[in-house]
């Protein structure tokens, strides 16, 4: 074929390379759609998650208004503290997967740094969403600032200290495996994050109150 058509003439394309590329861009758009399907699940689950601890508060801590005016602040922070260290997750675990083969130190030295890296990132972060939470917590809620920061930034903290460690196990596991890790990694990261996340602040505001 004379390569100054340059694949311009749908007839003169080669029928694999159709192929090719229509089953690469089906791929596409069904992943697409589950990210989709996915995001929309998630959304219905914050709210209901929202109103039953909502309603649990009302009930149960009434007479603790402190716990009660931190709750909403947690309400607010969850969806985002959750979501800011899957991000980081994603960028930690697929910088090593790329990287790693081709280091010239230890690798077990080029993933501790990543790890702490990483750590110390998700603390920034939660420092700034902390200083936000706050602020919508003192305004919204009328709740201390203070607890409000000190809430992202542990519980963010405790976060990224369990999580980043189970998705990096999970990234030599799959190589191990010889599964491509950009593959399997998404769903784990968004299961890992919602829980430890919220356990986090479970614990942590049980801590400062």
């Amino acid at each position: 074929m004379d390569e100054s058509f340059k694949n311009k003439d749908i007839n003169q394309v080669p029928l694999s390379t159709l192929e090719t590329w229509s089953g690469y861009w089906r791929a596409l758009s069904d992943r697409k759609k589950h990210l989709h399907d996915v995001s929309v699940r998630q959304i219905m689950l914050g709210q209901v998650f929202t109103i039953v601890v909502t309603m649990a508060a009302g009930f149960f801590i009434s007479e603790n208004t402190e716990a009660l005016l931190l709750i909403g602040t947690a309400l607010l922070l969850y969806p985002v503290l959750a979501e800011s260290l899957s991000s980081n997750s994603s960028v930690l675990v697929s910088s090593l997967h790329h990287e790693i083969d081709s280091v010239d130190t230890s690798k077990a030295w080029f993933v501790t740094k990543a790890l702490l890296n990483s750590l110390l990132v998700a603390v920034i972060a939660c420092v700034f969403l902390g200083v936000a939470s706050g602020v919508i917590g003192v305004v919204a809620f009328d709740a201390s600032f203070v607890k409000s920061l000190t809430l992202a930034v542990y519980a963010g903290g405790l976060t990224g200290l369990i999580g980043f460690p189970i998705m990096i196990a999970v990234l030599f596991i799959a190589r191990r495996m010889q599964v491509n890790p950009d593959d399997v990694a998404a769903p784990i990261e968004t299961t890992v994050f919602n829980t430890v996340a919220l356990v986090s602040i479970v614990i942590v505001s049980r801590v400062i109150l």
